[in-house]
């Protein structure tokens, strides 16, 4: 398998301003529950393992409010480290390329997409 596709069917995470804005104690809980959202994927998409993956968020929100990519990509980050040590060993190791992420309006079905590939051969 060199692509697999995860999916959490939630709304994408709130905005890194947001998050900032939190409470201490209330932004621990949120980030601690994208992080299992995120092993709940990898787990449903059968334990995938990549050694150089390249990483590219798929968010789809309800609402077509322009949002800035970059915002949006910080907010992932309690996603990518739920991931880490499962679909890869260290987002840190500088083996783990993040794609510009797609933003996307699906009224009906708010979702965060995890796109991942291996940069070359080896997958395991």
């Amino acid at each position: 398998m060199a692509e697999v596709v995860l999916l959490i069917n939630a709304a994408p995470p709130e905005s890194l301003n947001k998050q900032e804005r939190m409470h201490w104690g209330e932004r621990r809980r949120v980030r601690q529950r994208w992080k299992d959202e995120a092993a709940v994927a990898w787990l449903n998409a059968g334990r995938p393992r990549f050694h150089r993956p390249e990483v590219q968020f798929r968010l789809y929100y309800r609402d077509a409010r322009r949002r800035d990519p970059d915002n949006a990509l910080a907010s992932c980050k309690p996603i990518l480290d739920g991931l880490k040590g499962r679909a890869f060993e260290d987002d840190h190791s500088g083996v783990v390329t993040l794609l510009p992420p797609v933003i996307g309006v699906d009224r009906e079905w708010p979702r965060v997409e995890i796109l991942i590939r291996e940069q070359g051969e080896g997958v395991a």
